[in-house]
């Protein structure tokens, strides 16, 4: 199967019928692989890795990251996943390349994906503010992306798939996601020198949460001040007041609340954190490459003949390459969840790498204790 076939194959409306778990599992995958191609990008440049070494190992991570097959099986039932396996899971993905961490270095850096993400899920002050942050982490993905390639292809469908799915989640759901991902990241407070320089993190790793900003842009969210009382005896009638509430004055303007498009999305939640890029910079990199290509049904047969057999080129080569990176040998999950192993072994299966390449394979340490952003030594 190809990837577009893999991909249409997922059910796209799953938001309405699944249970808030099974929804739970992909933005974890999601926003938390995101963190960790924004933290090697960072850390690979800073190192002077060769340009075209640096290239080939995003490419091929986010193209193992966004594999049709891996969405597949994150979409399968089952109960909120441990730490221990998320890492496991991450560890695999980052080692599909021709780069290879070690165990010490993947447990630093997993702690700053988990604690870049844990920040983000806190600070929301809406749930549907959590579209914006999947979208901000995919999006900024895809610019390393070279068109016509496996990576772009791959990223481009999970791009439309997540955004399909999120548009079927209720604002309930999401309230239920998002106290999910609170306990999924329940007890870890790493510190983290890049927070404690900007001072959103705590000596004590929490992260304080920020009073006023922009309002939610809901018709249930109402100023602070606004108190509606309920009489017992008629359900009909409520009587309304109002007090000024010390909030009130920071409180800056009403969010536009458009989370699906970038150049208007105010929520910049989710963003590459350890990059310097003004506004400007940002939007700029992402109207350069556009939005991904959606299946057009009302092209005439001969332009769609001619569409799709240029996907096929493209998905063709994805196709090969799936086929060549089934045979990885992975190293045995050091899990305690013994039920979880076989799971993690299969997608090891999945998350391979070409034998062809091992000649080009190198050791990388990203962090050592001076290293800006990373786990400070008493974390």
């Amino acid at each position: 199967q190809n990837y577009n076939k893999n991909m249409e194959s997922v059910d796209l409306e799953w938001g309405k019928k699944c249970d808030p778990i099974k929804l739970t599992i992909p933005f974890i995958h999601c926003n938390m692989g995101g963190e960790m191609i924004y933290i090697l990008e960072q850390r690979l440049y800073s190192q002077k890795i060769r340009k075209d070494k640096i290239e080939r190992v995003l490419e091929d991570t986010i193209k193992q990251m966004y594999n049709p097959k891996v969405f597949q099986e994150l979409l399968k039932e089952g109960p909120l996943p441990s730490n221990t396996y998320v890492k496991g899971i991450f560890h695999a993905i980052a080692n599909s390349s021709i780069m290879k961490l070690s165990e010490s270095s993947m447990d630093k850096m997993y702690e700053l994906m988990v604690m870049g993400f844990k920040y983000q899920v806190t600070s929301l002050t809406h749930p549907q503010d959590l579209i914006a942050v999947t979208l901000n982490h995919i999006e900024s993905n895809r610019i390393l992306t070279n068109p016509g390639y496996t990576a772009r292809v791959v990223i481009d469908n999970a791009l439309i798939q997540m955004e399909e799915a999120m548009k079927n989640i209720t604002t309930s759901q999401f309230h239920i996601i998002r106290m999910l991902l609170l306990k999924f990241f329940q007890d870890r407070r790493t510190k983290v020198s890049l927070f404690l320089t900007e001072k959103i993190q705590t000596d004590q790793g929490l992260f304080p949460l920020a009073e006023g900003g922009q309002m939610p842009n809901d018709i249930l969210v109402e100023m602070p001040g606004v108190v509606h009382y309920h009489s017992e005896t008629d359900p009909t009638s409520v009587e309304t007041q109002t007090f000024v509430h010390p909030l009130v004055r920071k409180i800056t303007t009403q969010r536009k609340n458009n989370h699906f498009d970038f150049e208007t999305r105010d929520v910049t939640l989710g963003r590459n954190m350890y990059i310097s890029q003004t506004e400007e910079q940002q939007k700029a990199a992402h109207a350069a490459i556009g939005k991904p290509e959606r299946r057009n049904n009302s092209k005439r047969p001969d332009e769609q003949a001619k569409h799709e057999k240029t996907t096929n080129k493209v998905t063709t080569e994805a196709e090969n390459n799936i086929a060549q990176e089934q045979d990885l040998q992975t190293k045995k999950a050091t899990s305690r969840e013994g039920d979880k192993i076989a799971e993690l072994n299969y997608l090891g299966r999945v998350l391979g790498t070409k034998e062809s390449d091992v000649e080009n394979n190198f050791k990388f340490t990203p962090f050592n204790e001076t290293t800006p952003g990373s786990p400070t030594p008493s974390g």
